[in-house]
C-alpha cells in the first residue's frame, strides 16, 4: 500500500482487499470485497471518478485496510457522529483527492464473536430483509449522513465540489421522494415512471424502480 502511495502522486488514500479467516486464523475462502460489494465493476466505476455512487451504496472500505495521506487529515477531520469513521474517511479522501483500490488480499480479516462490525456473505434471508427494508427507514438513516457530507463540502466554498453537491442534492431528493410514495399501487406507478432517470442517476437504477413498484 505504501508503495502504491509513493509510486503515484495522485492518491490521497489506498485501500486493499483482505481474506476472511476464523478466530483461529483458518482461511474461510472468502474475500472481504465479496461481502462489501466491491466488485470489479464497482472498482472500474471508482477509477472513472464515480466516487459517491460507489461509496454511498454500501460500506466498501474498512479502516484496517485503509492508508491515508496525512496532509488530508485537516480536511477529513472531525468525523461527524452520524458516520462510521472508515466510511467517512474513505468518502472524503476520494472527494478531495483520489482513492485507489488494490484488489489483491493484503490482509487477513479475522471473524470473531466480540467484534463490533463483522463480515460475511449475505444469506438469502439477508437479501430478503434488505429488499423489504422500507424507503422511509432508509431515508431516516441516510438523511443525517448526507446532510453532514453536504455541509462539509459546501463549507469549502470550492467550485470543484459543485458536481458532488449536485449529486448529494439529487440523491436526497430521490430518497425523500421514495419515502413519501403513496401506498396505492396505481398511484405509485404514476409517480415513479416519470422519475426513472433519477433512479438511474442517483440510486440503484431499475432494481430500485422495480422494488418501489412492487414492495
Amino acid at each position: 500500500m505504501a508503495e502504491t502511495m509513493e509510486e503515484d502522486l495522485q492518491p490521497g488514500g489506498v485501500f486493499a482487499d483482505a481474506q476472511l479467516v476464523s478466530d483461529q486464523g483458518v482461511p474461510k475462502g472468502i474475500r472481504l470485497s465479496e461481502t462489501t460489494g466491491m466488485t470489479p465493476k464497482e472498482h472500474e466505476r471508482l477509477l472513472r471518478g464515480e466516487v459517491l455512487p460507489v461509496l454511498l451504496s454500501m460500506t466498501k472500505v474498512y479502516g484496517c485496510m485503509l492508508m491515508v495521506d496525512s496532509q488530508l487529515l485537516l480536511k477529513v477531520l472531525p468525523v461527524p457522529p452520524n458516520w462510521w469513521f472508515d466510511a467517512w474517511v474513505a468518502c472524503t479522501v476520494a472527494l478531495y483527492s483520489k482513492l485507489v483500490f488494490i484488489p489483491e488480499p493484503l490482509f487477513s480479516y479475522r471473524i470473531h464473536s466480540t467484534q463490533s462490525v463483522g463480515a460475511s456473505l449475505p444469506t438469502t434471508l439477508d437479501r430478503v430483509k434488505r429488499w423489504k427494508q422500507s424507503a422511509k427507514d432508509y431515508w431516516k438513516y441516510s438523511e443525517p449522513q448526507l446532510t453532514d457530507l453536504y455541509s462539509r463540502l459546501e463549507a469549502e466554498n470550492d467550485p470543484s465540489m459543485e458536481p458532488y453537491l449536485e449529486y448529494i442534492r439529487g440523491r436526497m431528493d430521490l430518497l425523500r421522494f421514495r419515502a413519501e410514495l403513496p401506498s396505492n399501487p396505481l398511484s405509485r406507478v404514476i409517480k415513479i415512471i416519470p422519475t426513472t432517470r433519477n433512479y438511474l442517476r442517483y440510486f440503484n437504477g431499475w432494481k430500485s424502480v422495480i422494488k418501489d413498484l412492487t414492495v
